[in-house]
């Protein structure tokens, strides 16, 4: 992965493990979700340790801790989880609405992990068993 000059591991560290505690997942947790060992995981959350995750790899694990893969690697102080939840939720939304696989694919993904993931796909799938088209809020 290409890293931006202004790059700095201690902040994607304290970043990540924000995020994912935000999301109350243990390191084993989102290890299993992103397909990963917990202990290649751990040296992701390792300042010392210089690995860090391939950029599919990123850009899932961002997806599931409802950051932007941008604010995960970018040095910025001021960063509100909130709203990248709400532009989340936008995106999934539409999405799903035309891509209802997307959300099947997503529910095995997140693996009920979150409960306004789970609940938003619950709502976008009984629309889609219905036969009706899903609704977007």
């Amino acid at each position: 992965m290409q890293l931006p000059t202004d790059f700095d591991k201690t902040d994607f560290v304290k970043k990540l493990k924000q995020a994912r505690k935000k999301q109350q997942l243990t390191k084993k947790q989102l290890a299993q979700l992103i397909n990963v060992s917990e202990r290649t995981y751990s040296s992701y959350e390792n300042i010392k340790d210089n690995r860090l995750p391939r950029i599919d790899t990123a850009r899932l694990m961002s997806t599931i801790l409802h950051i932007s893969l941008e604010q995960l690697i970018l040095k910025q102080d001021n960063i509100t989880l909130d709203d990248t939840e709400k532009e989340l939720q936008r995106s999934l939304e539409k999405r799903i609405a035309s891509d209802p696989m997307f959300g099947l694919y997503l529910r095995w993904v997140v693996h009920y992990s979150d409960a306004r993931i789970k609940n938003l796909l619950d709502a976008q799938l009984l629309d889609i068993t219905e036969g009706s088209t899903p609704s977007t809020k």
